[in-house]
């Protein structure tokens, strides 16, 4: 089974890219480890021929800072991401990636996507609740690719 993650975020402090750099120093086999700024050509070039792609990013969805978010979508063919995360900017990259990818028939096989709620007051900065959020999805996804890779 093929993986990939894809850390999505402006710069190197975003939560999608601590999200890869923590996987990284886990050392999970297996798992390709990307970034993205989001754009959508670039996303699609990610995961284009991933059993499964894995999206992370930081979201302003009005939770508490450091919620998760996971928004699947377990059909390649669909169009729209649930979690009330449609409106965002961070998923707006992800939509429009979505679109493309369909149209070039370059989805992955299964596309799940991890929004991390942030703190607008705080800007690009993270503060301990969405690293501590950051380290959990880590170890999150390290089991599921691990698992996934015994089936």
């Amino acid at each position: 089974m093929s993986t990939v993650v894809i850390g999505m975020g402006a710069g190197r402090q975003g939560a999608g890219p601590l999200v890869v750099d923590l996987l990284r120093h886990m050392n999970v086999p297996d798992v390709r480890l990307a970034e993205s700024d989001g754009d959508p050509a670039d996303l699609v070039e990610q995961w284009d021929k991933a059993d499964l792609a894995v999206v992370v990013t930081a979201v302003d969805a009005g939770g508490p800072p450091g919620r998760v978010r996971h928004i699947g979508l377990p059909d390649p063919a669909g169009t729209a991401l649930d979690g009330g995360l449609t409106a965002h900017a961070a998923t707006t990259g992800i939509s429009a990636a979505l679109a493309l990818g369909q149209a070039r028939a370059r989805m992955p096989g299964r596309l799940m996507v991890c929004g991390i709620e942030i703190d607008p007051r705080f800007g690009d900065r993270l503060t301990p609740p969405v690293r501590e959020a950051c380290q959990r999805l880590a170890t999150q996804l390290s089991d599921l690719v691990v698992s996934a890779q015994v089936w």
